[in-house]
């Protein structure tokens, strides 16, 4: 995987990844503004293109993920969003369902589960 550029499966700056239940690995590409998918073999399939410059993830029990301040499906479809989240450095989730977002100027984000 990955070359720094910008075509499928190369990369502007990998910052984070998380696993899917069916092994599908899903990599932060902050500095090219996109998420990528790939087997767990490392074979390029699928990108999620224009969605800003997000460092964190975090795959949450029933398969959505948390990039930045938005939850999203395996599909990168967005169905819920932080108010006020500042993209985060990194991702949290309590038992509870409180999501902590980490930021790079020393503070951390709680949005407390409703």
């Amino acid at each position: 995987m990955g070359h720094e550029r910008t075509g499928p499966g190369e990369f502007g700056l990998p910052h984070n990844l998380v696993v899917d239940a069916q092994g599908r690995v899903y990599v932060t590409d902050r500095d090219n503004q996109r998420i990528q998918i790939f087997d767990s073999s490392g074979k390029f399939l699928n990108q999620w293109a224009n969605i800003g410059g997000i460092s964190t993830l975090f795959m949450t029990k029933d398969q959505h993920i948390w990039a930045g301040g938005i939850l999203r499906d395996l599909e990168g479809n967005a169905w819920e969003r932080l108010p006020d989240a500042q993209g985060g450095h990194g991702t949290a989730i309590s038992d509870s369902g409180d999501v902590y977002v980490a930021q790079l100027n020393g503070t951390v984000q709680k949005f407390v589960q409703k």
